[in-house]
């Protein structure tokens, strides 16, 4: 745990290298609302991922 707190973490569901992309968003903003308590936006566009249902 203290290796984390010093150093971060990185978790994907993408191999290492696949570079993020309009497609890659919804599959990790579901994922980050999946792991949180709560989750607020603020300021999304029209077309931004978080509109994705």
């Amino acid at each position: 745990m203290v290796r984390i707190e010093e150093k971060g973490l990185l978790l994907s569901e993408y191999p290492p290298g696949v570079r993020p992309s309009q497609y890659t968003f919804p599959r990790r903003n579901r994922l980050i609302s999946a792991w949180s308590d709560k989750l607020i936006v603020i300021g999304a566009g029209n077309r931004s991922g978080a509109h994705i249902a």
